[in-house]
């Protein structure tokens, strides 16, 4: 085959089409032979085998125009409140509602909307840091590899979510009448006025967990997608219905005990991913104590208070709208329910982290035990 041939060949092997106008087999892939990576994380060939099979759930374009998507939407809204006319509309979703005073707040179903405003930040928000800052670091480490590029980013965005509300949450907490007093987590009762901190904390939080159902289908599958998936409904539920019947400081105490641990593992994975295997062994020893002490030890004794006394601490099973008390045998078995199901989802992550402990004592080092579900082979590795 002569030159030009095979030049012309390869020129219309790597010319990708136009970004939402392609099929999924249509999409090219032009890696080196070292699946090396220099494109913007949004690129869909990130999100497409060679063969043509997709390797995340959600519908491309949701994948592939996230950004565009949530900015309209935030523009849109921003818009709307410009205008006077429908400035009642979009207040909702931009500020906080039922205000009672300079800093207390009650609640009403439009606090749901503004959850809602903030999933879609946080999806903004998610796909810019990693694009614009995250991706920009690695890379200026030298490292081009697509999975552990893609990998550093997703973690990026996490550490700095967990760590920045681990501290809100702990502020919260730290400055209350309640902290370190489980019994106190249900006294005064019905919990229904807060601070502005403490709603936009709370609602915050529910936005983000939202968020993060949405996250799991945009992100290429993992090994433990149902258990990752299991965890963010109940997170979702237990948040929705914590703040729907009055338990709010209970509320506030789990957020901060589970952001602890995490934000701890992010970062270990950030440091895995830039090279230093060995720092990385160190931060996943800090981070299974933290596991053990915050959701084994701290949460057991949140638990131990909610089966032995916390329905005589509230004062009994009672159901009165008019003063807040929404308290009955269903809804506290359905909050005993999902609180177990945490703590079983806890224990089947427990067994992955103590695999991983094997292998950091053994010599091997740690790993990222969440690996994909399907995974796009190397180049090389079909070479070998």
């Amino acid at each position: 085959m002569s030159k030009k041939a095979f030049k012309g060949k390869e020129n219309k092997r790597i010319r990708p089409s136009p970004i939402g106008h392609e099929s999924i087999k249509d999409i090219s892939h032009t890696g080196t032979s070292n699946n090396f990576f220099s494109c913007s994380l949004e690129d869909p060939r990130n999100f497409v085998t060679k063969d043509g099979r997709k390797l995340v759930q959600a519908p491309l374009f949701l994948v592939l125009w996230q950004k565009e998507i949530s900015l309209a939407l935030i523009s849109l809204c921003i818009f709307l409140y410009l205008l006077p006319p429908t400035r009642p509309y979009a207040e909702p979703f931009m500020f906080l509602s039922y205000k009672e005073s300079s800093d207390v707040y009650g609640k009403g179903p439009k606090d749901f909307l503004f959850s809602f405003y903030w999933l879609v930040i946080f999806t903004a928000i998610r796909s810019i840091v990693m694009d614009y800052c995250f991706r920009p670091f690695i890379l200026s480490w030298g490292i081009r590899k697509r999975k552990v590029v893609v990998r550093f980013c997703e973690q990026g965005y996490c550490f700095l979510y967990y760590f920045v509300f681990w501290l809100l949450g702990f502020y919260i907490y730290r400055n209350s009448g309640y902290w370190d007093h489980e019994e106190q987590l249900f006294e005064h009762y019905p919990q229904y006025y807060m601070s502005t901190l403490f709603k936009f904390y709370y609602l915050a939080q529910f936005g983000f967990w939202l968020q993060q159902i949405y996250v799991l289908h945009v992100e290429q599958r993992r090994a433990d997608h149902w258990q990752m998936f299991a965890h963010h409904i109940v997170t979702c539920s237990l948040i929705f219905l914590s703040y729907s019947f009055n338990f709010l400081r209970v509320g506030n105490a789990i957020l901060y005990i589970f952001d602890l641990s995490d934000y701890i593992l992010s970062g270990s994975k950030m440091i895995k991913y830039l090279g230093f295997g060995k720092i990385c062994d160190y931060l996943f020893g800090l981070f299974m104590v933290s596991w053990i002490y915050s959701r084994h030890y701290l949460y057991y004794r949140i638990l131990k208070v909610v089966i032995t006394s916390a329905p005589n601490i509230i004062g009994g099973f009672n159901v009165d709208f008019s003063k807040g008390y929404i308290f009955n045998e269903q809804i506290y078995y359905a909050f005993v329910f999902l609180l177990f199901s945490l703590q079983l989802l806890i224990y089947i992550w427990f067994g992955m982290i103590v695999k991983v402990a094997y292998r950091v004592f053994s010599g091997a080092g740690a790993v990222d035990s969440r690996s994909d579900d399907e995974e796009e082979p190397d180049e090389d590795s079909k070479k070998q």
